[in-house]
């Protein structure tokens, strides 16, 4: 897209930061992975770097896993603008433990960017990284055991991945 998603302006706040609000109103432990300097400055959470340059959202879940190592992981992304509360609590859940994972699936499609991923899930991302294969939906084939829950669209999981994208959500030119 030619620019950082997360700082993109959305109504009165930014992408990551409605994503923190989100994620804030769900759980007491919150923090950004793979955040540039610009979201370091803005963020009112911990910003962890990626532990692999350009590694995209299995880079951050394994940054992740390194700053809560003994916790399950739930990974949201910062431009799923449209992302609730209720949304997030319904795939939440803190008793995923070793290799599983349970995700958000919104008008018939996995949405690994919101999820939960238990502990074991880290070795499994450390292999993706490690082979190069870095989709998020491999990363779920390598899993195995993972559990769908089937949300409700009203607020749509759709993510902002162009510039035309951004212009139909927000009516403004990127």
């Amino acid at each position: 897209m030619g620019t950082d998603k997360a700082l993109l302006p959305l109504e009165n706040t930014t992408f990551v930061e409605h994503a923190v609000d989100v994620l804030s109103a769900v759980f007491s432990d919150v923090i950004i992975a793979g955040g540039s300097a610009e979201v370091s400055r803005i963020a009112s959470v911990p910003v962890v770097p990626d532990v692999l340059e350009d590694g995209g959202p299995l880079a951050g879940l394994i940054s992740a896993f390194e700053y809560e190592s003994d916790k399950s992981i739930f990974l949201l992304a910062t431009d799923m603008p449209h992302v609730t509360a209720t949304q997030v609590r319904a795939v939440a859940d803190p008793a995923v433990t070793g290799v599983h994972a349970r995700i958000a699936v919104a008008a018939g499609r996995d949405q690994p960017l919101c999820g939960t991923y238990g502990r074991g899930c880290f070795s499994k991302a450390m292999y993706g990284t490690a082979s190069g294969d870095l989709s998020m939906h491999a990363f779920l084939g390598r899993i195995g055991n993972v559990e769908r829950v089937h949300i409700d669209t009203t607020g749509d999981l759709t993510n902002v991945n162009t510039p035309a994208d951004y212009e139909a959500l927000t009516g403004e030119s990127q």
